[in-house]
């Protein structure tokens, strides 16, 4: 004879399947979206570096080895060519790790070791808090223009968004030291 199934011992398997179909469907989504989401953040970056060096010809990728705690923070570095074979300064992608969680900016710094600019390329932090502190009209970002390394600590921090302003400080302090060993080694 053959036992009959309640209900409650059918749900754990109805969920089963709706949580592989969801799954799937995210799956399907993300591949879809994959090569879009990346060519944006790419033509974003490319659009706030050359903000941040409006007079540079271009833009090279720097093969810089960097410390195991330094590639926690700085993913990429790129040379902003002037005239000739001048450079004119670094800017670096900088990942720090905020309240919502990661803040991704790009950090230009000249040759004299001071900061051309701070752009914004991507975060997950508090619409009302901690991304009003990042915004690049009158926030956080702004603060940092004219800074060198001496001078992060000094730069005030958004009043309640403690952890967003302390996250972009220690990530704009680790990408002003890699630009001072870049500079002290030539590149």
């Amino acid at each position: 004879m053959l036992k009959q199934t309640s209900k409650s011992e059918m749900l754990p398997l109805k969920l089963t399947i709706i949580v592989s179909a969801v799954v799937l469907m995210l799956a399907i989504v993300n591949e879809l979206t994959f090569e879009t989401i990346a060519s944006n953040l790419a033509a974003k970056s490319n659009s706030a570096r050359q903000e941040l060096f409006v007079d540079s010809n271009g833009f090279s990728p720097v093969n810089f080895e960097l410390t195991a705690d330094e590639a926690k923070t700085v993913s990429e570095i790129y040379s902003a060519a002037g005239e000739g074979e001048d450079i004119l300064g670094y800017c670096m992608n900088v990942v720090c790790k905020g309240f919502g969680g990661d803040i991704v900016l790009i950090v230009g710094v000249d040759l004299d070791g001071s900061i051309t600019g701070v752009r914004l390329i991507s975060h997950a932090e508090t619409p009302s808090i901690g991304a009003s502190a990042l915004t690049e009209d009158g926030g956080l970002l702004t603060r940092f223009s004219g800074v060198t390394a001496s001078g992060v600590e000094n730069v005030e921090s958004v009043s309640g968004a403690t952890i967003t302003s302390s996250a972009v400080k220690e990530g704009i302090a680790k990408a002003l030291a890699v630009a001072q060993r870049l500079l002290k080694e030539g590149y």
